[in-house]
């Protein structure tokens, strides 16, 4: 039964083992506490999946930005390859 004073088992437990106590105190739960609480575990598990999907948004970011890198690296070895080629072929012309 919730409604059962365990205060003196418990007082009697810590005189056996030697362990004093300066005092009990019987707390009531009120629907205030009970909704602060829900309240408070919502809050905290919208505030960790705002920072899931922001640290996803980052991650996003990064490999798109690394993508890019790959890309410009690309058309930067594109052009020089043609390059080369049109030094390759002025050469070739020239030796005609």
């Amino acid at each position: 039964d919730l409604s059962d004073d365990i205060r003196e088992k418990l007082f009697n437990l810590f005189v056996s083992e030697n362990m004093p106590v300066l005092s009990f105190k019987k707390k009531e739960v009120t629907l205030e506490d009970v909704f602060v609480s829900v309240t408070n575990t919502e809050a905290a598990e919208e505030e960790i999946e705002e920072q899931e999907t922001l640290k996803f948004a980052d991650k996003f970011r990064g490999l798109f930005a690394k993508k890019e890198k790959i890309s410009e690296t690309e058309e930067i070895t594109e052009a020089d390859e043609v390059s080369d080629n049109s030094e390759e072929e002025a050469s070739n012309d020239s030796d005609i």
